[in-house]
């Protein structure tokens, strides 16, 4: 792929802003940063942006899939935005392909929704939404609560964090124990892996 012309004003929008997840960046120079045994990104390299941070010393740092399904790094000051995940079909795919090879399967369980009783003057009643059961998510519907098979310890799980199939699966589904794919670093920290 050839370096976008960046004085074309379909781009002029996209310089003033910092880089975030899903947006396609090209790489115009060489980062000054350390990051021990990741492989740096060098000027040409393009891809979907697939995390950030903030590094100790403040500088803000990427994490890149190119086009043949590598990890690079590198600052955010070395990079330009010129497209976005959901403005290419192309890229949703390779994301999609990436996220096949690199996700872990893990069993959870949702956590159930707590019946809640309402008072009136003559006894309570007692109610759940909907008919069926349904289980705890957060307001706006991105995560869900669940927990190990084998533990009590709950833990939040995105919407973000999970391949988007399984997501989809999940949350049409009535049933409580899921097997899902996340990334590795996810199912150690959370413990369910």
């Amino acid at each position: 792929m050839k370096e976008p012309d960046w004085t074309d004003e379909k781009y002029a929008y996209k310089q003033t802003a910092s880089p975030r997840k899903d947006d396609v960046v090209w790489v115009t120079k060489k980062t000054r940063g350390r990051f021990g045994d990741l492989d740096v990104a060098a000027p040409g390299d393009y891809g979907i942006v697939i995390g950030s941070w903030i590094s100790s010393m403040g500088s803000h740092k990427l994490s890149i899939l190119s086009a043949d399904l590598r990890e690079i790094v590198t600052t955010a000051s070395c990079v330009k935005v010129f497209s976005a995940l959901a403005d290419d079909e192309t890229w949703a795919g390779i994301k999609l392909e990436w996220m096949d090879k690199t996700y872990v399967p893990v069993i959870v369980m949702r956590e159930k929704q707590q019946r809640r009783k309402r008072r009136y003057r003559g006894g309570s009643i007692e109610f759940t939404q909907g008919a069926g059961v349904t289980y705890v998510t957060s307001r706006d519907g991105s995560a869900v609560l669940v927990s190990a098979i084998n533990s009590d310890s709950k833990v939040w799980l995105n919407q973000d964090k999970v391949h988007p199939e399984d997501w989809m699966a999940m949350m049409k589904s009535s049933e409580q124990c899921h097997s899902v794919r996340v990334p590795e670093w996810v199912a150690k920290k959370s413990a369910i892996f």
